[in-house]
């Protein structure tokens, strides 16, 4: 029994560091056979790996919008309102406070703090007529909603 097992492991440290990889790479059928060097140099492809690809000539980046800016003012003046999330982009937030103000029924709006984008609802004259429905927003699917005084500017 130990024989067979000196056996096996003997080829076993045989095998190791080699390998055969058949398949299609870009351009035709490929038969990679010997040591495997991980650390090695890539091998090299005949032909332009990226034939067929559009060509990119410009990227167009968004700058930063300055600290406080307001994407949606809501038509009400209050000060309080109730916020459902913070999302680390504008194109979340907006998603997201279309699907609130419809959930809701109150109207939405997103307002930038730092990094993030707040997504709130409605808005109170007082912190107890915001707080009255925060119960109603939390039913409509927000339960961890919050109420909030929006800062001037927001």
């Amino acid at each position: 029994m130990s024989r067979t097992l000196l056996v096996m492991a003997a080829a076993l440290v045989a095998g190791c560091g080699r390998t055969v990889v058949e398949g299609t790479g870009g351009q035709g059928a490929d038969t990679i056979s010997g040591p495997v060097d991980p650390y090695g140099d890539p091998r090299e492809y005949e032909g332009d790996p990226f034939a067929g690809y559009l060509a990119v000539h410009s990227i167009e980046v968004p700058g930063p919008a300055a600290p406080g800016d307001s994407v949606y003012t809501p038509a009400a003046t209050g000060s309080w309102s109730i916020q459902v999330a913070a999302c680390s982009t504008e194109s979340a937030a907006s998603r997201l406070v279309e699907l609130a103000a419809s959930d809701t029924g109150l109207e939405g709006h997103v307002d930038r703090e730092g990094q993030w984008w707040k997504v709130r609802v409605g808005a109170w004259e007082t912190m107890e007529e915001a707080t009255s429905a925060l119960g109603a927003v939390r039913t409509a699917g927000y339960a961890d909603a919050w109420v909030v005084e929006r800062l001037p500017g927001d």
